[in-house]
């Protein structure tokens, strides 16, 4: 008996570049600029992708916002703190939260290992000493490393930007609300009136005091700016870690076809991931209030009388909306694109029971859209299926056709328990159609593999913008158990005098609903005589 459950990825917008060559240009640390308002009401856009890590910098600080030097310090002894930690390069076999290895791979299969340079700047203003009993890691500078093997534009220095954040009680048992962030970007080390970051003594804040323009900045020391450069063309990077608290749940990530490898042993995680850069289009426009949508102009201040707007900086996960709201100022057309490696831990909460083991990484999603929703892919119970929404320009800067890219990667286990099988060969299949009948379908390059321990699909090439992904996983083993369970929370009591949308009482519920989701109402039959639906 052959069994078919369709795992379906909806992208309400795609687009985007597999990994083009590199243009040669020498990029300085005031490239990719925010554009100047040009004038009296006109409010503005910008979405360039992992803008966040490079302007935040290693901090502790305790239950009242003041930083600390380390867990001893008297400010945060028996205090919460709260921790955002960039990892220092491993110099023992011993050391956790830290980076191990960084490396890269050509086309033709050769490797090349890279050598830790130095740290970027050599100390920052909130560096810190970690416990490595109470899992909090040391917080130093970004470390750039050297492939002379693999060089970019300007030359063979590398970036790696890892950092782990969370929360440690004032006991220090346990360390919580833990992400994962962790990118590489190529840079030039370039020199000027630049300034290492300040933390704000009192709060969570960074200031910027550098005199020259700094948007292309990996990081910042005194005198001296790491501008990022293009990666190197048909090249994937690497990036090992040591952790001593495990990625669970979800990534997600700004790179193409990954190779994952994940294990923990005596405490301590090892992960390193491969994988090619993605080019991700950025939006950076600015349009009068007039012309934009109410779902734009009603979440500012910004009136047509107004003498300078602000200027709207979503990040990635969750700017589709912008993106969308925005499609006609900025004509369907990228600012610029430009490559990206990095993947973080998704956010959210899943309802499969076969996703709900927390120990564990289920899976990895990757996209190079602008903008995509913010937490994991949605389950849907109805048609053992997942779904992603995304939006993206649909050209280029130079007004090409942007080609998207999509990776979907699960842990073989985890397939197999919303499969219903034990054991036995399991394959998929993978179809792309077009949503909206206006734009001309192209042709994908799709691959599928599983490797016994991952199950991992990949497409890219598609050029409309409203495709529906469809990743069918087949099997010659009849499923012996049930394959999904779930329980739903009791909707709790509540009045209202006004109308509520379907998404709203499923949330009254208790019930997780991803952004774009569709959900369904009916009336219990023995309510049907005092409830009605419309």
């Amino acid at each position: 008996m052959r069994r078919l459950v369709p795992i379906f990825l909806l992208l309400v917008a795609t687009g985007i570049p597999t990994v083009s060559a590199a243009s040669g240009q020498t990029y300085g640390a005031g490239s990719f600029m925010w554009p100047s308002s040009p004038g009296k009401g006109h409010l503005g856009l910008y979405i360039d992708d992992d803008i966040s890590h490079t302007r935040l910098m290693s901090t502790i600080r305790n239950a009242d916002g003041q930083l600390c030097t380390s867990t001893g310090d008297a400010k945060c002894g028996g205090s919460t703190v709260y921790v955002y930690a960039v990892l220092p390069a491993c110099t023992s076999s011993g050391q956790t939260d830290c980076i191990e290895s960084v490396g890269s791979k050509n086309q033709s299969g050769s490797s090349e290992s890279g050598t830790f340079s130095r740290y970027f700047p050599e100390h920052g203003l909130g560096d810190f000493a970690g416990d490595a009993v109470a899992k909090i890691p040391t917080g130093v500078s970004p470390s750039i490393w050297s492939l002379p093997g693999t060089p970019h534009p300007a030359g063979d220095e590398y970036m790696a930007v890892v950092s782990v954040s969370g929360t440690s009680s004032a006991t220090r048992t346990s360390f919580t609300n833990v992400t994962l962030h962790a990118s590489l970007y190529p840079v030039k080390v370039v020199a000027g009136r630049f300034s290492r970051n300040i933390p704000s003594p009192q709060g969570s804040g960074v200031s910027h005091p550098s005199t020259d323009t700094w948007s292309n900045c990996a990081s910042l020391a005194d005198g001296y700016c790491a501008a990022r450069q293009d990666f190197p063309a048909g090249t994937a990077f690497s990036l090992g870690l040591r952790l001593s608290t495990a990625p669970t749940g979800w990534l997600h990530g700004r790179i193409f076809s990954p190779n994952i490898s994940f294990s923990t042993s005596d405490g301590v995680t090892r992960l390193r991931v491969e994988a090619i850069p993605a080019q991700v289009p950025a939006v950076a426009t600015w349009a009068h209030v007039d012309t934009l949508p109410s779902s734009v102009t009603n979440m500012s201040a910004c009136n047509a009388e107004s003498p300078s707007c602000s200027q709207l900086n979503p990040q990635s996960a969750g700017a589709h909306y912008a993106v969308e709201d925005w499609r006609t100022a900025y004509g369907d057309k990228a600012s610029w694109v430009r490559g990206h490696w990095m993947y973080m831990t998704l956010p959210g909460s899943v309802t499969s029971s076969c996703l709900q083991d927390s120990s564990v990484l289920h899976g990895f999603v990757t996209t190079n859209a602008t903008g995509y929703a913010a937490g994991p892919p949605s389950y849907s119970y109805s048609d053992n299926s997942f779904s992603y929404t995304v939006a993206s320009p649909h050209f280029d800067q130079d007004g090409a056709v942007i080609s998207g890219t999509y990776n979907f990667v699960v842990r073989s286990a985890t397939a197999r328990c919303i499969y219903g099988i034990d054991e036995g060969p399991m394959s998929a299949s993978v179809s792309i159609s077009e949503r909206g009948g206006s734009d001309q379908t192209s042709t994908a390059t799709v691959s599928v593999v599983d490797d016994g321990e991952w199950l991992k699909v990949s497409a890219s090439g598609f050029h409309y913008s409203s495709p529906v992904i469809k990743t069918v996983l087949t099997s010659s083993v009849a499923p012996t158990k049930k394959t999904t369970t779930t329980t739903v929370p009791k909707a709790p009591a509540f009045t209202t005098k006004k109308a509520l949308s379907a998404a709203t009482v499923a949330r009254y519920a208790g019930l997780s609903v991803v952004s774009g989701a569709r959900v369904g109402l009916r009336v219990a039959s023995a309510s049907a005589k005092t409830c009605r639906l419309s």
